[in-house]
Parts: C-alpha cells; sequence; structure tokens
C-alpha cells in the first residue's frame, strides 16, 4: 500500500511538471511567432499579434554597409525625421540629456477622414561594448504635454532600434515596433499598416544614414 502510494505520487509529481513544460513550450512559441510578410532591398518585415491585443506588431531585419554613428546620427536629429518618418509632419526637440536621452514631439498630418495625430516620444540609447552593439529604446510619453486641438494623441508606441557592428563592416539591424494608433481606427485598419510602414521607415532612415552628413561625430556614451 505504502509503495502504492509513493508510485502515485510521483506520477502526479511527472504529470504535472510534464504540463508546466508543454505549457511554457506553448508560450515560448507564442512570444516568436513571428510570420515572415514581405522582403525588399535585402530586408524582411515580420509581424505577430501581440499578446493580449487585437493590434499587431511589427519586426524589420536587415544587414547595410554603414558606420554605427551614422545611423545613431539620424535619430539624433530631430529636425531629420520629416525625412523618414512616415507621413510626419513636424517634429521638435524638447529635450535632451547628454546623448543618450531625448523627448521630441511628432505631428503626423493623416489621410481624410482620420484626425491627425501627434505624440511625444522619448529615445534612450545604449551601448554594449562586448557585442558593439547600440540600442534605441523608444517609448510614447503622452502625459509629457496635453494633445494639440483637433489631434489624437498616440498614447501606446513601444519600439526597439538595434544596430549590431559585425566584423565584416555591415551593420545587422533590427526594428521591432508596437504601437495603437488611437481614436477610432479599427484594429485590422491600423494592421494593415504594419508591413509598409516600418519598412519603409527603416529603409528611409538608412538612406538618411548612408549620406553621411555628420561625418566625424561621436558620441560618450559609443567607448
Amino acid at each position: 500500500m505504502l509503495l502504492g502510494n509513493l508510485i502515485l505520487n510521483k506520477t502526479r509529481k511527472w504529470f504535472f511538471l510534464g504540463l508546466i513544460s508543454v505549457s511554457f513550450s506553448f508560450e515560448l512559441f507564442a512570444q516568436n511567432n513571428w510570420e515572415l510578410q514581405k522582403e525588399e532591398s535585402g530586408f524582411k518585415v515580420f509581424t505577430r499579434v501581440k499578446q493580449g491585443s487585437e493590434f499587431k506588431e511589427s519586426k524589420v531585419t536587415g544587414k547595410v554597409k554603414v558606420s554605427l554613428t551614422s545611423l545613431v546620427s539620424v535619430f539624433q536629429d530631430v529636425n531629420s525625421f520629416i525625412n523618414f518618418m512616415p507621413d510626419c509632419d513636424e517634429s521638435k526637440l524638447l529635450k535632451m540629456q547628454g546623448d543618450t536621452l531625448q523627448i521630441y514631439y511628432m505631428f503626423t498630418n493623416a489621410p481624410w477622414p482620420v484626425d491627425d495625430r501627434d505624440g511625444i516620444y522619448q529615445f534612450n540609447y545604449s551601448y554594449n561594448p562586448d557585442s558593439n552593439c547600440v540600442i534605441i529604446a523608444v517609448k510614447a510619453v503622452p502625459e509629457y504635454s496635453e494633445a494639440k486641438q483637433g489631434n489624437v494623441r498616440i498614447k501606446v508606441s513601444d519600439g526597439r532600434w538595434k544596430f549590431t557592428e559585425l566584423a565584416d563592416g555591415y551593420i545587422d539591424i533590427e526594428y521591432t515596433l508596437f504601437a495603437k494608433p488611437g481614436g477610432s481606427i479599427p484594429a485590422w485598419l491600423a494592421n494593415s499598416t504594419t508591413v509598409d510602414m516600418p519598412l519603409k521607415t527603416a529603409l528611409e532612415a538608412l538612406k538618411q544614414a548612408q549620406l553621411n552628413l555628420h561625418k566625424g561625430k561621436k558620441y560618450n556614451f559609443i567607448k
């Protein structure tokens, strides 16, 4: 009887651990379940439905021959955002703290009958010398100031640019973005922009970097 109870208890334990393992595996699969949507100019665009949301998030990956500082310079120059941010009509620096934090305002001219959008975003820059990698963490900070009358304020926007310098002189690029447009735009319409818009942003940003307008620029956080 004692032996039977011991075997039963062990069986229950193994079954419970098995359930945890399966549950973890499914969760891990869901977290990494990116679907390839498009390839263009050496870049790939992936999307997936954000866990707990009906909106999709995007990931753009690719390689480019350009310097690390040239890429960083594009994002540090807020005035250049109108050159590569889709539908951006105005961008203005609100705060700069050293070269690792910036807060800026951006106005987006939306096509009729959609209301125009504006947003305030924070960029945090960091560098890992072991992997020669720069990360720019992007998030919306809607509470920084009130939206202008007639505009819909973007309240949810989380993104990340990851630039990794490779041994062959190329930069490996990964750009991820999740955003909600706010207002009355339905999820299906917002999701229809999650392929071409981030791809265009990435490609246009790289074009700006290749112009090398800030040649010789150095940053204290990249050492």
